[in-house]
């Protein structure tokens, strides 16, 4: 069975929902900034125009009702980290920094 049999490839391509878009007469120093401004994001100009553009029309995301440090526990958990990985990423903070308790004062419940 061939690939013809299943779709073609026209349809593969009408499928991923994207377009494009030709903008014509744009300013040389506009072209400059946007390339500069993409090669310091490490991103290609056209992702840099599509981020842009998304920026400007899409509605923003919602900001997250999960404080930092529940989100923190979040990914601490989704890694599998413990309290004992904790303590040994303290422990060589604390030697490379060259202090034997350089954590910051307890707040609430922890004293």
């Amino acid at each position: 069975m061939s690939i013809d049999s299943i779709c073609d490839i026209g349809d593969i391509i009408r499928s991923s929902g994207m377009t494009d878009i030709l903008i014509r007469n744009v300013d040389p120093n506009v072209r400059a900034r946007l390339k500069s401004r993409a090669a310091e994001r490490g991103t290609s100009l056209s992702a840099e125009i599509n981020a842009i553009l998304a920026d400007a029309v899409l509605p923003a995301q919602p900001v997250s009702s999960t404080g930092v440090g529940t989100w923190l526990a979040g990914l601490a958990a989704a890694a599998d980290l413990t309290a004992l990985d904790f303590a040994a990423v303290e422990t060589a903070w604390a030697t490379e920094r060259g202090a034997a308790d350089d954590r910051p004062p307890p707040f609430g419940d922890e004293r």
